[in-house]
C-alpha cells in the first residue's frame, strides 16, 4: 500500500518469482515446522510436538531420501532448534550448524528480551558466515544431483544491514 518506492529490489525480485499468496505451516513453531516440512508428516507423526523436541528417529527426513538416490546432500543452518541435537542432520553428507546446536528453554519473556538486543547482537546470529559457507561449497560443485538446504534465523529479527551499507 506504501506508494513510494522503498524497496525496488524486492518488487524486480516478486515480479519474476512464484508468490505463494496462501502458504500455511504445520505449526506456529520452528522445530515442529520444520521437521514437518522435511518429513512431510503431520506434528504428531514425527513426533517434534515443540521447539527443542528432537524428530523420532522412525520419522525420515527428505535428505535421506535423496542421498539414498546418489544426491549429495548439504545444509547450513544458523538456528539451534533445527540443529543436530534435534535431528535435523540426519541424511546430511555435509551439516554446518552456526550456532552450535543447543538450545535452552526460555520463558516467553526472555525469548521476547532477545528479540529487543542492540541491533549488533543480530548481525553476529551466524548467517553472514553461512551464507559465504553456502557459497564456498556451491564455488567447488557438488558434481551430481545435489538437495541444499540453507536455514537463517535472521529474518526473526529486525534488518540490520551489514556495517558498510548502514547509514
Amino acid at each position: 500500500g506504501y506508494d513510494r518506492p522503498t524497496s525496488p529490489v524486492t518488487k524486480e525480485l516478486a515480479a519474476r518469482s512464484v508468490v505463494f499468496r496462501q502458504a500455511i505451516a504445520q505449526y506456529p513453531l520452528t522445530t515442529p515446522s520444520h521437521a514437518s516440512i522435511l518429513t512431510s508428516r503431520y506434528v504428531r507423526s514425527h513426533g517434534a510436538t515443540g521447539n527443542a523436541v528432537p524428530i523420532h528417529e522412525a520419522a525420515k527426513l527428505l535428505s535421506e531420501v535423496l542421498k539414498e538416490h546418489g544426491y549429495t546432500t548439504a545444509a547450513f543452518v544458523t538456528s539451534p532448534l533445527v540443529g543436530t541435537k534435534y535431528g535435523f542432520d540426519r541424511g546430511f553428507e555435509y551439516f554446518v550448524d552456526k550456532n552450535g546446536g543447543t538450545f535452552f528453554k526460555a520463558s516467553l519473556a526472555d525469548w521476547v528480551g532477545q528479540l529487543r538486543l542492540p541491533r549488533i547482537y543480530w548481525r553476529f546470529r551466524g548467517s553472514d558466515r553461512a551464507t559465504a559457507s553456502v557459497l564456498r561449497w556451491l564455488d567447488h560443485g557438488p558434481g551430481k544431483p545435489f538437495f541444499l538446504w540453507v536455514h537463517q534465523i535472521a529474518p526473526h529479527a529486525p534488518y540490520a544491514p551489514p556495517f558498510a551499507y548502514e547509514r
